[in-house]
């Protein structure tokens, strides 16, 4: 082993020496952790959305909506036309547009069917804010027909009316062809009447008889017993955790474990390629025909990329501590999440060095292989903004369960017991790894 521990410390130097490589392994994730902490930190609570409002009814009702649309969290409106409106979306100067068209406002009673009459244009690239913005609206438009019940009396009126504009239709329906008026309110209603119904013939009876006992129970109720009866409460929203109510105190608690994952490309590209220098440059020839066996190579070359990764990772965490406030106080399931990763690494050096025959080959295909490690890793796209069959898939990628144990071991308050999945895993892949590119790397000429 000592043979292993002086080729281990000889590309360590080496490491050190170069100053490309070093960088990829030291500061480009701490640049990353850095910057991606930045830009989710702060509020992580809903951001605003800017949405135009085209008002084209123009009636009390429409003016009403709009109003507890604006009441909306989250929801900031600005009123436009719809030309503008239109170019603004598409520009992506707005998340979307609501427009209220003509009608709304004679859609009331008993008919909460005022969605028939707004139209929500949204922005293709903002599916996360589609089933947001369709909860807001339907919101508003149930909360008028909410309200309405605050006040019988009108309800009554319009209750009457959509009866009215039933017996009409009816009458216009009969066998003889004969067209009645209601001559009790003087109004000849369209098939679809003033209150938006257009029943289906089997069930107009039924409507009408449940307008009817409505109208009769709204003459003698309470009102504040049927706004108590129709008042909604909003959920309470809690933040879930997987044991003790842990939860990340920071943005920087979430990034750093993720940002190590640009140290491993580095380590991988620095240490898989010194392999391959060494290889066209005779130093492995050399190790062959002295006294130092293949077996001590590979575990002198395996050493340094593991003592690397611990002292990019384990440096990472403590400026993170120092600096951003990253808790570290799980360090046995800490050190079990940092030594799996290492054996990880180490493995992927040795799996990588003998895919190509130059060191420009092999670095080649370092970035390669490890990029869509790293995408689907939880580098570039968090997992939670991943779709659904991407996240289903990320499962394959052994940076993605580096990524888990740190976390685990961080905020997510892992036990010794949950830390042994994403630990076994990554030890697993890491021994495979290292004994099928071992044996590659003992087939390879050497000379």
């Amino acid at each position: 082993m000592h043979a292993a521990a002086t080729i281990a410390f000889k590309d360590l130097k080496i490491l050190v020496r170069d100053r490309a490589s070093l960088f990829w392994v030291t500061a480009m994730p701490l640049i990353m952790a850095v910057l991606f902490g930045a830009i989710f930190g702060g509020d992580s609570s809903l951001k605003e959305v800017k949405v135009a409002i085209v008002d084209l009814d123009k009636t009390d009702l429409s003016r009403a909506f709009v109003e507890r649309l604006k009441k909306s969290k989250g929801i900031v409106l600005v009123r436009k036309t719809l030309k503008e409106a239109t170019e603004a979306v598409r520009k992506g100067e707005m998340t979307a547009y609501v427009l209220i068209r003509p009608g709304f406002g004679k859609v009331q009673g008993m008919s909460p069917g005022n969605g028939q009459f707004v139209q929500v244009g949204l922005d293709p690239s903002k599916k996360a804010e589609r089933g947001f913005l369709k909860g807001m609206v339907t919101e508003a438009i149930f909360k008028g027909f909410q309200d309405q019940f605050a006040h019988p009396a009108k309800l009554r009126v319009s209750i009457r009316k959509s009866l009215a504009s039933l017996q009409q239709e009816e009458a216009r329906q009969k066998p003889n062809g004969q067209t009645t008026g209601n001559h009790a309110t003087g109004n000849h209603a369209t098939a679809t009447g003033p209150a938006g119904i257009k029943p289906a013939q089997p069930s107009r009876a039924g409507l009408v008889a449940f307008l009817k006992a409505t109208d009769q129970w709204l003459a003698s109720a309470d009102t504040r017993d049927i706004q108590q009866g129709m008042n909604m409460k909003e959920p309470t929203v809690v933040t879930v955790s997987r044991s003790r109510g842990d939860k990340p105190s920071s943005s920087y608690e979430v990034t750093f474990p993720a940002s190590t994952i640009w140290g491993i490309l580095g380590i991988v590209a620095a240490f898989a390629g010194l392999i391959a220098r060494e290889r066209t440059q005779g130093t492995l020839l050399r190790f062959r025909v002295s006294a130092v066996s293949w077996p001590e190579v590979a575990a002198g070359k395996s050493l340094s990329a593991f003592i690397a990764y611990l002292a990019m990772s384990a440096g990472m965490l403590v400026l993170g501590a120092l600096i951003f406030s990253i808790r570290l106080s799980h360090p046995i399931q800490l050190a079990m999440a940092l030594v799996a990763s290492g054996i990880c690494v180490m493995g992927l050096v040795l799996l990588v060095a003998p895919m190509g025959k130059t060191e420009r080959a092999v670095s080649g295909a370092s970035w390669g292989i490890m990029m869509p490690f790293a995408i689907f890793g939880g580098a570039t796209i968090p997992l939670s903004m991943m779709p659904t069959w991407m996240r289903t898939a990320s499962s394959f990628s052994p940076l993605k369960w580096s990524v888990l144990s740190m976390e685990g071991a961080i905020w997510r308050g892992f036990s010794i017991t949950e830390m042994l999945v994403p630990c076994t895993i990554l030890v697993a892949f890491g021994l495979a790894c290292a004994l099928t590119g071992s044996f590659l790397l003992s087939r390879q000429d050497v000379g």
